[in-house]
């Protein structure tokens, strides 16, 4: 429920109960008496002299901002308040999301649902490789192992290829799937064995492309059994590519002269499980699992690598098998107590780098009291020989084995493997990692179910965010091996394998808007499977009769494409050249396009999010902004674009002292600060600021009104001349002493206005007609925004009043519209228009940093954005593209 004029919603918050108690009167109608005045106290607690404020008109023609300060270097890290949110939930359970055409909203903590709602749409799918295209391919001697499975697949992704491993080959494609290139890898990864005959097994492939040093990573285990009946061996290696250049483009060629290898030292009899790789902005890390030949876990080891300007003179070049690698620290060597740890793809600029493991199932594997995440952070430089990590182990829902997946034609079962953590990817702060697990979509229907979890790792804050931590499941359905990544807008997008009694097994796909806490939106299949898969060979299930899946599947960062992401995912063909035995798996690779298709969201324009320190963040196809204020507080209020730009590259960032700090985007030239009349030092009352242009001698000139909270209006202007006939005329509302003008905005293309106070009454300034209060909550601040249409005939048209839970509400002609409301939660911060400026183009903001069309039919499309901090309410304003 949103306010009303005659029915107070329930759930009043302690700041509104604390509010109504200090007011001892209130208007009875919009444009009525003001309310009674109180005597405001400084931010430090003084009382404000009555001469520094509108008692007597203060003209000041300083061009001041708040003091320099010394700010880190702007990362998005989740706010404090998100971890705080975390950690008052420290055991929630693990959820249950139904997949299928929708998720519902649950509550207040779904405020994104909207924008969820229109997420996962498929844009170019291709099929990857065969079981037996491998074979025919490199294995007709039998001496490559190509007839292997079950498909253990992977994808990466750069900006001209698609790149694919699974078990012991690697596929080049276009981005519109056209093959361009293919090896064995035993043609490019170094021998780690060099002691005598012996047959080598390539196993366990993961590709990565790390966008900021443009280098292709590949990990493998290679496993070794010589001639003469004794025990084998094995060891992990680690590949790169050379920075794309003429001479070894990746997109050009798979020769191994333009690979660099580095094979950890061999270790016999041992067998290396999974190696998993994840890097950072200077270090690589290498993790894996350590069995005997009998199947008994030895423990984790992992390493540390330098990430170098010239990797083939660094750490990954030469070496001897059985010594330590150049530029390497070893983190684990047969740690027990660890198990399945996997480093993460860091996808946004950090030193940092995280490194995760479940240690949920009691079943198996738990070191805590309680099922946990451990969460490893990896810190220190090679430079400064401070290598080093820590662990935090964080309350997260348990997880267990997951079922066997029965076949719609055959009594042979889908062994789904246990539930270790299957990859990782952090970006800003935020962590997602997956697992298979155990649920129970309807009573008594216990199912193999996709884990997908989101944590806080960001410095020394770790958390499990309560919400983010979910099976994905259906009755008489089974899910599993799910792969997850982020793309460039925060949403999660994923791959996993669904099958059931009735259905083959399938390759599908999902996504979840970021911060959204309802589950994902549909799960789309992308391609189907045939026939059963039986594969009959040497499988260790239990029972007897069941056919192992591939032990992972892939999800990959697509650094050219803002608003999607990569997959691949396995299913079942007809078998051909084996045995008859319905062997042949086969990869399906697809680009998911989280928000929009992959030219960019088609909606008119975009804008930017104000964070509270300053910061811009583009929503839609809104460029990156280059130059902005860094305050290094909570001083930002509000932004405003020069009006006089018509390409809404420029404009200004209002701090609560009442300065002005230029902004631009895409290296277009900062403007001038503007000379302002009203500046406050160390108090926080500027609340808004409105800007249009002006003709002075033939030049036009940005110049508008401040806004405080007071109901005071202050004039600007970009040079000294002008600032004297700026039209900043004090409205009829005016109340000194009393924080509670809170917007104002200007009929676009006019220097005409309204004034917004809490409660919900219009001001009207510099001649703007009276307007009738349709909306108006005497008693209580819960009015957030107002939003101006512009004039039709020569009239004002009217606008929208926005309330803090989401309501918009008309004024004069507006026409009425669906509001996005958030039941119970003052949480919506701002209102503009869509680019085009009419309605029903509207946009909200929430202070989680979402922004959500409204109405929800009828109106503009859901636009991805580049930041949000789930929990915590850092965005304070929110300004449209022309």
């Amino acid at each position: 429920m949103h306010p009303s004029a005659a029915v107070r919603p329930t759930g009043v918050t302690a700041r509104l109960v604390a509010i109504l108690t200090l007011l001892v009167a209130a208007c009875g109608t919009a444009g009525g008496s003001a309310p009674a005045p109180s005597t405001p106290t400084s931010p430090g607690g003084g009382v404000a002299p009555a001469s520094s404020y509108h008692s007597s008109p203060r003209v000041s023609l300083l061009d001041v901002t708040p003091p320099a300060q010394t700010p880190a270097p702007r990362v998005l890290t989740p706010h404090p308040q998100a971890v705080a949110e975390a950690r008052a939930h420290p055991v929630a359970s693990s959820g249950v999301r139904i997949a299928g055409p929708g998720v519902p909203t649950t509550g207040p903590a779904d405020t994104p649902a909207q924008r969820n709602a229109a997420l996962t749409t498929v844009s170019t799918g291709f099929a990857g490789t065969t079981h037996d295209e491998d074979v025919s391919a490199w294995d007709g001697g039998g001496t490559t192992n190509e007839d292997a499975r079950p498909p253990d697949d992977n994808v990466g992704v750069s900006p001209t290829t698609v790149a694919e491993v699974v078990n012991s080959a690697l596929f080049l494609y276009t981005r519109s799937g056209s093959l361009r290139a293919s090896a064995s890898l035993y043609s490019l990864l170094p021998d780690c064995w060099q002691l005598g005959s012996h047959t080598t097994i390539l196993s366990d492939p993961v590709i990565e492309y790390d966008a900021a040093t443009s280098r292709w990573y590949l990990t493998v285990s290679e496993f070794s059994e010589p001639s003469g009946g004794w025990a084998g061996g094995s060891c992990g290696v680690v590949m790169t590519t050379a920075a794309t250049s003429a001479v070894c483009s990746f997109d050009i060629t798979v020769s191994a002269s333009c690979w660099y290898g580095y094979a950890f030292w061999y270790n016999q009899g041992l067998l290396y499980d999974q190696p998993k790789l994840g890097y950072s902005d200077d270090k690589i890390v290498i993790a894996w699992n350590d069995f005997n030949f009998y199947g008994g876990y030895v423990g984790e080891e992992a390493w540390v690598l330098k990430e170098c300007d010239a990797i083939q003179t660094c750490d990954l070049s030469g070496g001897v098998p059985g010594t330590a690698p150049l530029h390497g620290v070893q983190l684990f060597n047969e740690d027990a107590r660890i198990f399945g740890l996997v480093p993460a793809q860091s996808l946004s600029s950090t030193t940092d780098e995280w490194a995760v493991y479940n240690n949920s199932d009691p079943n198996l594997w738990e070191t805590t009291a309680h099922p946990s995440l451990g969460m490893i952070r990896i810190t220190g430089t090679f430079a400064a020989s401070s290598i080093g990590w820590s662990e935090q182990d964080v309350p997260m829902a348990a997880t267990s084995i997951p079922m066997l997946a029965p076949q719609p034609g055959s009594s042979v079962l889908i062994d789904t493997d246990d539930d270790r953590l299957l990859g990782a990817s952090w970006r800003d702060g935020l962590l997602w990692t997956t697992a298979n697990d155990t649920c129970e979509p309807a009573p008594g229907d216990y199912q193999a179910c996709a884990r997908f979890i989101e944590a806080i790792a960001s410095g020394s804050a770790t958390a499990v965010l309560p919400d983010q931590q979910w099976d994905l499941a259906a009755p008489s359905t089974d899910y599993y091996y799910p792969a997850a990544t982020f793309d460039t807008a925060g949403d999660m997008v994923a791959s996993v394998t669904t099958s059931s009694a009735s259905a083959h097994p399938a390759v599908s796909v999902l996504s979840q808007a970021a911060g959204y806490a309802g589950g994902p939106n549909v799960t789309q299949q992308v391609q189907v499977g045939s026939v059963d898969y039986l594969d009959t060979r040497g499988n260790a299930c239990s029972p007897a009769d069941c056919a192992r899946w591939g032990d992972y599947g892939g999800a990959a960062y697509d650094p050219s494409d803002p608003h999607g992401a990569w997959v691949v995912g396995e299913y079942v063909t007809g078998d051909t050249i084996q045995e008859a035995t319905q062997e042949n798996w086969a990869t399906y690779i697809q680009d998911v396009e989280a928000s929009g298709p992959s030219s960019g969201v088609s909606a008119p324009g975009g804008g930017y999010v104000l964070d509270d320190l300053g910061g811009l963040h583009p929503f839609g196809d809104a460029p990156p902004v280059t130059t902005e204020p860094d305050f290094g507080f909570d001083i930002a209020r509000a932004v405003v674009l020069d009006p006089c730009d018509s390409t809404g590259h420029t404009g200004w960032v209002l701090d609560g002292w009442g300065g002005l700090t230029p902004f631009a985007v895409g290296g277009t030239a900062a403007p001038p600060k503007p000379v302002v009349s009203g500046y406050w030092p160390g108090w926080d009352i500027a609340r808004d600021t409105v800007a249009w242009c002006a003709t002075v001698n033939g030049n036009p000139v940005a110049e508008g009104c401040t806004l405080d909270g007071w109901g005071g209006l202050h004039a600007w202007a970009q040079t000294a001349a002008v600032l004297p006939d700026v039209p900043c005329d004090k409205p009829a509302g005016y109340w000194p002493g009393w924080d509670i003008a809170n917007r104002i905005t200007v009929i676009p293309g006019t220097d005409m206005g309204y004034v917004l106070d809490g409660f919900g009454g219009l001001w009207p300034f510099n001649g703007a007609p009276v307007v009738p209060a349709t909306n108006y909550w005497p008693g209580w601040d819960i009015a957030r925004d107002v939003v101006a249409l512009p004039e039709s005939g020569g009239k004002p048209v009217g606008g929208y009043v926005l309330d803090g839970y989401g309501g918009v509400h008309p004024y004069g002609g507006a026409a009425a519209v669906a509001s996005s409301d958030y039941p119970a939660e003052d949480i919506v911060r701002a209102i503009d228009l869509a680019s085009g400026g009419t309605a029903p183009g509207l946009y909200t903001l929430d202070g989680h940093g979402a922004v959500s069309p409204a109405p929800l039919t009828g109106g503009p499309p859901a636009l991805s954005i580049s930041a949000y901090w789930p929990g915590a309410l850092t965005a304070e304003d929110m300004i449209t593209l022309p």
